[in-house]
C-alpha cells in the first residue's frame, strides 16, 4: 500500500449490511488527520468513484458491482466538507433490489501524489432477502 494511503481513513471503513426493499443510507467521511484530504494542497476538486483495477492494473468501473438499487453519491451536511478542515463525505444510498454479497472498489485521488492513479480501496456490502 502507498504511504500516502495509509493516512486515508475511512469511516465507517466496512458498511452494514442491508435489507431488499429497505431503503440504505451510509455516510462515510474520508480523511487524512480529521480534515479534507485537499486542506493545504493546491487541489481545486476532490471527488470519490466507483472504480477498480483488474487482474493486469487497468481502470474498471465498479459501479456495476454496487447491489441494485445503491448508489455513490456525494454528501453534504454540517460535518463534512467544505470547509477544508472537515472530511469529504459520499453517501451509499437507495433502495436495495437483489440479495446478495457485493464487493466493489472505490477510487479517491493520492493528493500527495502527481500520478493520475489515486487510491482504490474496497468495500464489501451484505444485502439480505426482506
Amino acid at each position: 500500500m502507498p504511504a500516502a494511503a495509509s493516512s486515508l481513513v475511512f469511516r465507517p471503513s466496512k458498511l452494514p449490511a442491508g435489507r431488499v426493499g429497505v431503503p440504505y443510507k451510509v455516510v462515510v467521511h474520508l480523511s487524512v488527520a480529521g480534515h479534507d484530504p485537499t486542506f493545504g494542497k493546491d487541489v481545486s476538486d476532490y471527488y470519490v468513484a466507483c472504480f477498480g483495477a483488474d487482474k493486469t492494473g487497468a481502470f474498471q468501473d465498479d459501479c456495476k458491482r454496487l447491489p441494485p438499487g445503491i448508489a455513490v453519491k456525494p454528501y453534504r451536511d454540517g460535518t463534512c466538507s467544505p470547509p477544508l478542515q472537515r472530511p469529504v463525505c459520499f453517501e451509499f444510498a437507495g433502495k436495495p433490489r437483489k440479495a446478495g454479497t457485493y464487493v466493489f472498489q472505490l477510487y479517491v485521488p493520492d493528493v500527495n501524489s502527481a500520478a493520475a492513479r489515486g487510491i482504490a480501496t474496497t468495500f464489501k456490502l451484505l444485502v439480505k432477502p426482506f
